[in-house]
């Protein structure tokens, strides 16, 4: 391993178009405002150019020219491939690959396969995503060589789990990651043909088993090297791979590539896991490489191809094996249940689970019966009963329902063609994929299109438009499912899983209504309206959930809390919750020398009003205006605590005020925890002063914040002196109040005021200092953490 250790100067997530690009932005947006992309740089989406997909390879092109081109600036004209190499060699650039339009997982269209929810534990205010859960792998990756520049490319669709220690990219040219698997399994991925001391001998797209074994690639044990989506190179392969694709510089300073060859892109796309890797090998051949890509898709013309191996064969491409790896692919219908349920297996230490999965939903008075099923975003109130294999989504459950095997039904807001409010009711089979063409393999509800449409006396013209050929009559563009005007009327259309035992009445009322096909409703649908109904029932989970989210070891801040409250359905009632739990700690659970209670009521107070403040949004904003009903929802009980805090909320109160008065009440409750903490007897340090001497001194501490700013406290002091008390003097700025304490291990939690800005340095005069303190930075799990 090498010692240059930096995060990620750049994250960039892929998208497949503008609409989409906008989507993920907001997405990510909300996770640097909530602290949880603190191991990256700059965090960037890039859309593919133009709407037109263009593959992975073209999306990595576009990464690698987005960044050229902000670090280039106004020399991008003139800059050509030195001053590329130059700039590529001081960065490390990780690019997760996201586009695509979810025709093999319908109803996560609106947010992309990368943003699909999935099972887990979490303290963050928002829905645990497939993104989520892959970032904390992808960022623990380790560097290259220094100097060398790292650009790694990853899949969004799938969740790896292994130990990122057991990586290595010290090799030059590309580096691929791969685990064992049957030969079967791999059929249909890319496979590595191991040579020498880690390099790659052949490179091969979808290889049956009987090819794999012809290559070499199967071992003694009957394994194969499956690639596992991750590609590591080096600055050096990625100009030349922009080179390969003549990527140049234009007039008004963009880098693209020429009209010739983005031609090809755009009508064929490049997969940088077919028509590049399949290209490098020791033993790669014209031949062998226009089998393999041939063997993945490839519609690229001899003559190009040709070009592209004389470009891309001399790079040095090599294999790392990790000895263990979870593989968990959420691309389709099916995969979302079955990777689903290995997943939370897995997070329970268990081989496996009979049950459904229930993701994010608000079991508000129904129960779910059913097995392998996937139940996500809804909202219960009455009894759900599943045949097995079905996926629930979005759906307003206030009757009792029932769903045959294999149905999957979700429920989408959006706009009609007029513009007007609408739900899109997506009922269909779990294996329908979407992206076929009719007479070619489409399906719907498991049978060919053309048996339902048969069954349902349906015609061509009913589904497409007249002028439509046939490649392009696929179910993705088939005017299939109906619009209705409220989010509940979707049951009028459950019947059409059957459509043999349909009535006339209904098959002719399925012919006249307002329908749309999955293309449309992509366009259609109101991406902020998907995500805001997850939050809604994420924060309501929260608000029955206060005591866990602030248990000492939570990561929960201020900033998700005031992300909660803007979701919730009635922020009052929330805040009336939080000041009840503050009064249970300080009424039932703080005693002299409880550590952790006396700290609880002054976390709860103070992210509150970090919370409430931050929500406000202008001076002089009157706190009932931000929290209404809050006066309301004050039982009798709470309303005289609050008295002799003088935190009752009045009307014509400014959230300033309030605010003001909460933060004093959380440090007069910290001071008084540290003071009682005191009277109980503890070890000192070696060479410390004694418990009941006080000498006043400066400890210069330099301030560290590799993990990312953070301008909410508290903040955690290294270890290097026993504090009580103290005043931290940043820059020169009037001294800040502050307090502290050991708490076993050498960490010292510290309880402040908000910083304005990050500052190189500060100055600590403090009691009872026994050595310079040797950092100040953020606790890890996150800000405003447990005390």
């Amino acid at each position: 391993m090498t010692s240059w250790t930096r995060p990620w100067d750049y994250l960039i997530v892929t998208a497949s178009n503008a609409a989409q690009a906008q989507a993920y932005e907001r997405q990510l947006d909300l996770r640097r405002r909530l602290g949880l992309l603190a191991g990256a740089g700059e965090v960037l989406v890039a859309p593919d150019p133009g709407g037109r997909r263009v593959g992975s390879g073209g999306s990595t092109l576009c990464c690698l020219a987005a960044v050229l081109q902000r670090r280039l600036a106004g020399r991008a004209v003139a800059a050509g491939p030195e001053a590329w190499l130059e700039v590529l060699r001081t960065l490390r650039i990780l690019i997760v690959h996201a586009g695509g339009d979810s025709r093999r997982l319908p109803a996560y269209g609106p947010c992309g396969k990368i943003f699909v929810p999935v099972p887990g534990e979490s303290d963050s205010a928002i829905p645990v995503t497939l993104f989520d859960r892959q970032l904390p792998t992808y960022l623990a990756l380790p560097p290259g060589p220094e100097n060398a520049g790292q650009v790694v490319v990853t899949a969004g669709d799938v969740l790896l789990s292994f130990d990122a220690d057991a990586v290595s990219f010290d090799s030059p040219g590309m580096t691929g990651l791969a685990c064992r698997a049957e030969p079967q399994q791999a059929r249909g991925h890319g496979v590595y043909c191991p040579g020498e001391a880690g390099r790659v001998r052949l490179y091969m797209q979808k290889p049956s088993p009987d090819a794999q074994r012809a290559a070499g690639a199967v071992d003694r044990y009957g394994q194969s090297l499956l690639d596992i989506g991750v590609l590591g190179f080096d600055a050096a392969t990625a100009v030349t791979m922009l080179r390969a694709f003549e990527v140049a510089a234009r007039p008004d300073g963009t880098l693209c590539w020429s009209d010739e060859m983005g031609m090809r892109i755009e009508s064929a796309g490049l997969d940088i896991y077919r028509e590049v890797c399949c290209a490098m090998g020791d033993e790669v051949t014209p031949d062998n490489y226009r089998a393999a890509v041939r063997a993945g898709g490839s519609a690229w013309d001899d003559v190009t191809l040709g070009r592209l191996l004389e470009s891309l064969s001399a790079t040095a491409f090599s294999v790392r094996v990790l000895p263990r790896c979870g593989f968990l692919h959420f691309g389709t219908t099916r995969q979302i249940i079955s990777s689903g349920l290995d997943l939370l297996a897995s997070d329970h230490g268990v081989s496996s689970l009979r049950t459904h999965l229930s993701v994010n939903n608000d079991d508000a008075g129904g129960q779910v019966a059913g097995e392998h099923s996937w139940v996500e975003g809804c909202r219960i109130r009455s009894d759900v009963r599943l045949g097995g294999e079905n996926v629930l989504a979005g759906v307003d459950v206030d009757e009792p329902l029932s769903l045959p095997r294999g149905v999957c039904l979700d429920v989408l807001a959006g706009a009609d063609r007029h513009g007007k409010p609408a739900w899109f009711v997506r009922c269909y089979g779990v294996d329908d994929t979407f992206k076929d063409p009719a007479g070619q393999g489409a399906t719907f509800f498991g049978m060919p299109v053309e048996d339902w449409m048969k069954a349902m006396q349906a015609g061509l013209e009913d589904l497409w438009p007249a002028d439509a050929a046939g490649q392009e009559r696929t179910l993705w563009d088939a005017r299939l499912f109906p619009a209705v005007a409220g989010a509940g009327d979707y049951r009028a259309w459950l019947w059409l899983a059957d459509p043999a035992g349909a009535s006339a009445r209904q098959r002719a009322a399925w012919r006249e209504a307002d329908r749309y096909s999955l293309s449309e409703i992509a366009n259609l649908a109101d991406h902020a309206a998907f995500h805001s109904r997850r939050r809604q029932i994420r924060a309501r989970e929260i608000s029955q959930s206060l005591r866990r989210m602030f248990r000492n070891e939570s990561g929960f801040s201020a900033a998700e809390l005031a992300c909660v409250l803007g979701d919730a359905a009635d922020r009052g009632e929330l805040a009336a919750r939080l000041l009840a739990e503050a009064q249970w700690i300080c009424d039932d659970h703080a005693s002299p020398g409880a550590w952790s209670a006396g700290f609880g009521f002054s976390r709860i107070m103070y992210s509150l009003a970090s919370a409430v403040a931050s929500l406000a949004g202008r001076e002089n904003a009157e706190l009932l205006d931000v929290l209404p009903g809050l006066d309301r929802a004050i039982t009798p009980a709470l309303r005289t605590w609050l008295e002799t805090l003088g935190l009752v909320p009045r009307a014509g109160q400014t959230v300033e005020q309030w605010t003001r008065q909460a933060r004093a009440a959380a440090f007069r409750q910290v001071n008084l925890t540290i003071v009682a903490s005191g009277r109980t007897a503890c070890t000192q340090p070696h060479s410390a002063m004694r418990t009941d001497e006080i000498v006043w001194g400066r400890a210069p501490a330099r301030l560290d914040l590799g993990g990312g700013w953070s301008d909410t406290p508290p903040y955690s002091l290294e270890w290097g002196g026993c504090v009580l008390n103290a005043a931290v003097n940043l820059n020169g700025q009037p001294p800040i109040q502050v307090y502290g304490r050991v708490i076993g291990e050498p960490v010292i939690r510290i309880l402040g005021i908000p910083l304005t800005q990050p500052p190189p340095t500060c100055t600590c005069l403090a009691t009872m200092v026994s050595a310079p303190f040797t950092g100040l930075r953020p606790p890890k799990a996150g800000i405003d953490q447990a005390f």
